[in-house]
């Protein structure tokens, strides 16, 4: 960045960086129109507030040229770890995205935190110059609208009362654990214990907006899946669901099963209210990276990972 600087962001420089958030986004929007309208200066406002730290790139007149956010954080998988999420960046050239990064992470690593995150649309404009800093594509986000179907529902298919957690439940508890544990997903995750699956599961089924079903061939329960409102995300619209649990026994997979589940939960999602839904699921996963892009989901934000201080 020839001429400019590199310096805290500060109060004074949030309506600039809101405008390089604006522009981003109205970008990702051209890209997916779906999305939602942001009210740029109120979210990069609170991300300011909550971030561990942040840079402002300046050009030779003081300008925002660009902004970087970030989060200390640390988990027990993950250690100590760096997060930049949606809102925490934006800038009008890659350059300044580089120059941005290799200052923030300077300090990082001699922090001794060296896996770094960031989540970035799935526009390639934006996710070339964290490529090019050799960010790898981790994880994906993914959205579809919801307009409803006119198809009968698959017989095999209904809901899940609130008391049916052993037989509802428990068969498939473990299978995404499992599944993304092994080959190529490697997640190095510990699958729980049943006793602390259920307490998440029994949390979960006494939320509002729950919608839980279960698929049956020959009076066996042989999957479930797992809808509920969404947390509200940059650029996801307003009456979003989220389809988290998708899960079939490994041997009844290739039946149409898993199909026949997500068709019901999207339409009870239609039914109750919410015009789109979205899910996520790990680039390496080889089932989930093929199932939802086949459903209807388009990618709306990839998460990227660097582990640096590997040759």
């Amino acid at each position: 960045m020839t001429g400019g600087r590199l310096t805290a962001l500060t109060a004074d420089d949030l309506d600039a960086a809101a405008a390089l958030l604006e522009k981003r986004h109205a970008r990702h929007r051209a890209y997916l129109p779906m999305l939602a309208d942001i009210h740029a200066r109120n979210v990069v406002e609170h991300a300011w507030i909550e971030a561990s730290g942040s840079l402002a790139a300046r050009d030779s007149d003081g300008q925002v040229r660009g902004y970087l956010l970030w989060h200390l954080r640390e988990t027990e998988t993950w250690g100590r770890f760096v997060w930049v999420d949606r809102a925490d960046h934006a800038s009008d050239d890659p350059e300044v995205t580089r120059d941005l990064y290799a200052r923030a992470a300077q300090a990082w690593v001699d922090d001794g935190i060296v896996k770094h995150a960031i989540v970035v649309p799935a526009v390639a404009e934006d996710l070339h110059p964290w490529e090019r800093l050799g960010f790898a594509r981790m994880q994906v986000s993914a959205l579809q609208q919801l307009l409803g179907d006119d198809r009968p529902p698959d017989p095999r298919v209904r809901p899940a009362g609130p008391d049916e957690i052993e037989t509802a439940v428990r068969p498939f508890a473990a299978v995404i654990w499992e599944h993304q544990a092994a080959s190529p997903t490697f997640t190095g995750l510990t699958t729980p214990t049943w006793d602390e699956l259920r307490a998440d599961w029994l949390e979960t089924l006494a939320e509002d907006g729950i919608i839980h079903l279960v698929a049956e061939e020959d009076g066996q329960a042989v999957g479930h899946a797992l809808v509920y409102p969404a947390d509200d995300e940059l650029g996801w619209p307003t009456c979003t669901a989220r389809l988290a649990v998708v899960a079939v026994l490994p041997d009844h997979r290739g039946r149409g099963i898993g199909r026949a589940l997500t068709e019901a939960a999207l339409a009870a999602a239609h039914e109750a209210g919410h015009t789109h839904v979205e899910t996520d699921w790990r680039i390496t996963n080889l089932l989930a990276s093929r199932t939802w892009p086949a459903m209807g989901f388009r990618p709306a934000f990839h998460r990227l990972w660097r582990v640096v201080g590997t040759g």
